[in-house]
């Protein structure tokens, strides 16, 4: 689950193609596989944020936008 404020960013799983994100509220949510996986959020060509997360079926992790 993301939340903050994502004007003019994009999301990234992995080696996935980056998918722009849409403002539709406090937050938003995102489904991931379970497992190790690199999350990394990008305005405009910056990375703002890259971390590692590791997830189980089922379980909901907060990022906290910039």
């Amino acid at each position: 689950m993301l939340v903050g404020n994502p004007e003019g960013t994009s999301l990234q799983v992995g080696d996935n193609a980056p998918i722009p994100m849409e403002s539709t509220g406090p937050e938003r949510r995102y489904e991931i596989p379970p497992g190790r996986n690199r999350i990394r959020v990008w305005r405009g060509q910056e990375i703002v944020v890259d971390r590692d997360v590791f997830v189980s079926r089922g379980q909901i992790f907060r990022l906290r936008l910039p």
